[in-house]
C-alpha cells in the first residue's frame, strides 16, 4: 500500500512538473523556422470551395427528393399539367434549388397556371429582385383581382424596395379582407396609418 502511494505521489509530481514545463516552453525555447521557406499547401479560393460545397448540396438534395421527382415526372410524360408542374417546382424550390424551381414555375405559368406566376414572384423575391416580383404579383392580380396571397406579395415587395406608401396600401387592403393574415405580417403595418 505504501509503495502505492509514494509510485501515485511520483507520477503527480512528474505530471505537475510537466505541464509546468509545458505551459513555459515557449518563454525557454523560441520558434525556430527556416529563413525564406515558403508552405508549399495551395489553399483553394473562397469562390472554388463555395461552388464545391453548392454542388455537394445539390448532389445530396436530388438523391433525398429524386423519388419524387420521378413521380411527378413520370405524370407530366403521361399528360403535361400545369399544376403538377408547379408542384414539381415547389418541391425544388422548398429544397432551395431556386433555378429548377423557377424553370418549372415558368412552364407552368406559361401553360396558364396563376400559381405558376405567382411562385415566379415569390422566387423573385427570394432572390431579391423585387421590381420581377411586382411585375409577377401583378400580372396574377390582372387575371384574380382577388387573389391574397398577389397583394401581400406587393405589399412585401413594396416595402423592401422602400416604397412604403404602395407597401401601405396593398397591406390595408390584405388586412381587411383577412385579419388574420396580415397579423402575420405585422411587420408591414408599422409604417401604416389605416
Amino acid at each position: 500500500m505504501a509503495v502505492c502511494r509514494v509510485k501515485n505521489r511520483l507520477i503527480g509530481d512528474f505530471w505537475r512538473f510537466y505541464a509546468r514545463s509545458a505551459t513555459n516552453c515557449w518563454e525557454i525555447y523560441p520558434p525556430v523556422s527556416v529563413p525564406g521557406a515558403a508552405s508549399r499547401v495551395a489553399f483553394p479560393s473562397e469562390n472554388t470551395v463555395a461552388g464545391a460545397f453548392d454542388k455537394s448540396i445539390d448532389a445530396w438534395v436530388s438523391a433525398r427528393i429524386r423519388p419524387r421527382v420521378q413521380a411527378y415526372e413520370e405524370q407530366l410524360a403521361r399528360r403535361e399539367d400545369p399544376e403538377i408542374r408547379n408542384r414539381l417546382g415547389v418541391l425544388y424550390g422548398s429544397y432551395g434549388m431556386l433555378g429548377k424551381a423557377q424553370e418549372q414555375f415558368a412552364i407552368a405559368a406559361r401553360n396558364g397556371s396563376e400559381d405558376g406566376w405567382l411562385n415566379l414572384g415569390n422566387v423573385a423575391f427570394l432572390e431579391q429582385r423585387y421590381r420581377d416580383s411586382i411585375w409577377y404579383s401583378q400580372r396574377v392580380l390582372r387575371d384574380d383581382p382577388e387573389n391574397l396571397a398577389a397583394m401581400l406579395s406587393l405589399a412585401r415587395s413594396y416595402y423592401e424596395e422602400n416604397n412604403f406608401s404602395s407597401s401601405d396600401r396593398w397591406y390595408a387592403e390584405v388586412q381587411s379582407r383577412d385579419p388574420a393574415l396580415a397579423r402575420d405580417y405585422a411587420y408591414l403595418g408599422a409604417c401604416c396609418t389605416c
